[in-house]
């Protein structure tokens, strides 16, 4: 599942490009792109490259990562904390 939000968000943050352009956006295989949007799972490299290339702007994705790798525990608990509330929040609106 995660695999298809980022494919959907890349799609979306290049305009769905093509099988070319993504080729030369990541440097991943044109085959090798064509069996991951069609559900072969990706690389732990194939994905970095992609989160690599969409957190050269704002991306939940990339924030994620960055705060498993710089917090510590305590601070992760309270961001985690927060945005469980917030989420439920949002639930209860209706959004």
């Amino acid at each position: 599942m995660l695999q298809k939000v980022i494919m959907d968000q890349f799609q979306k943050k290049f305009s769905n490009p093509t099988y070319k352009e993504m080729v030369e956006l990541t440097g991943i295989e044109q085959t090798r792109l064509f069996r991951i949007k069609n559900g072969t799972a990706m690389r732990l490299e194939e994905f970095e490259k992609i989160l690599k290339l969409m957190s050269k702007t704002s991306n939940p994705m990339s924030l994620f990562f960055d705060c498993y790798r710089y917090l510590d525990q305590k601070t992760l608990t309270e961001v985690e904390q927060s945005i469980n509330r917030k989420i439920a929040l949002a639930k209860l609106r209706g959004y």
